[in-house]
């Protein structure tokens, strides 16, 4: 599996793509069922609805996604980002609905798309935000200016 390495977080690259995301992967299930209220309770609150477009930053296994492309519908997206390739490939088999894409990358530098969507979810040290802003996005507190980007307000 090739490393992202050229990237600011290539230690948790590096980690989610080894012994982290072996270790998410075997406690699934388990760790669905304590996540699954957090991730409804943010959706709930930003109120993602049918049409619109997400992203998830820092998607994992994609339960959140999976849930988030049931809201949007056929004529939403989301586009579900994560850099560890084994959850990625769980997050795949658990969707098949074509308007939730799965893509491999650093958020903090993938070349997001301007001004798309409405809502920015993400997951930072199991912390979700769905709306304006992410919390606690990785060790620095700020959401990267690439997500910013994706975002149509800047």
């Amino acid at each position: 599996m090739a490393e992202i390495v050229d990237t600011p977080n290539a230690d948790q690259s590096r980690y989610w793509n080894e012994a982290g995301g072996r270790r998410w992967i075997d406690g699934l299930a388990a760790l669905d069922e304590r996540l699954a209220a957090f991730g409804h309770a943010a959706m709930d609150a930003a109120v993602v609805a049918s049409g619109e477009h997400v992203l998830d930053v820092g998607c994992g296994c994609g339960a959140t996604s999976v849930e988030l492309g049931r809201r949007v519908g056929a004529g939403g997206s989301v586009l579900a980002v994560d850099l560890s390739q084994p959850m990625l490939e769980t997050a795949r088999r658990r969707s098949e609905a074509t308007h939730v894409r799965f893509e491999r990358g650093d958020a903090q530098v993938y070349p997001f798309p301007p001004g798309r969507v409405r809502h920015l979810g993400g997951t930072a040290r199991c912390t979700r935000a769905v709306g304006d802003a992410l919390v606690r996005y990785q060790e620095t507190n700020e959401a990267p200016a690439s997500v910013h980007r994706f975002h149509p307000s800047g």
